[in-house]
């Protein structure tokens, strides 16, 4: 199993985000898939600075330095759209 998430062209979530401040965000390998989600934040230098769990069902979609913008679907599987804060 590869160590980090899908690449391949059915998967819609990114495998892998440049975040603000310079932060590549790369979503762990699920299978079979994790819920939570669970992604690594490392330094543009390779430096691991963070294991970050998205809540149940969110799926991340871009971010800064102190937020991330993520889809959550509800149990009628509508989609919102919500911006969780980072705690540093």
């Amino acid at each position: 199993m590869p160590a980090f998430g899908r690449t391949d062209g059915s998967i819609v979530e990114p495998a892998a985000l440049v975040v603000g401040g310079g932060r590549i965000w790369i979503k762990d390998f699920d299978a079979p898939p994790i819920d939570p989600p669970r992604w690594s934040v490392v330094s543009l230098e390779g430096d691991l600075l963070a294991i970050v769990e998205l809540p149940p069902g969110a799926q991340l979609l871009d971010g800064t330095e102190t937020a991330v913008l993520g889809l959550w679907r509800d149990a009628l599987d509508i989609p919102h759209v919500r911006v969780y804060a980072l705690r540093l």
